[in-house]
């Protein structure tokens, strides 16, 4: 929270997140090492859905028109509904 520098949420992931989130319609998405891409509700932090890919998810997500684009080690590009 800016306004006094307390923590707001935070969510733990099977690995590390090296990646920047991207945010949509009240959502945050990350990936993660441990393979999956996250779906987070943006003001508390609860997960809205996971989605796994074959391999590290080391790239910062975006969203386009609906649509969440990111790749992973395992050489896929994916793009999920939001």
């Amino acid at each position: 929270d800016a306004s006094n520098g307390y923590l707001v949420w935070r969510y733990e992931t099977g690995d590390q997140v090296t990646s920047s989130p991207a945010t949509y319609e009240g959502a945050v998405y990350i990936g993660s090492v441990d393979g999956y891409i996250y779906s987070l509700d943006a003001q508390t932090g609860q997960l809205r859905w996971k989605f796994q890919t074959g391999g590290p998810v080391v790239s910062s997500p975006t969203v386009v028109n609906g649509l969440v684009y990111f790749g992973s080690a395992d050489h896929q590009l994916y793009a999920l509904p939001a």
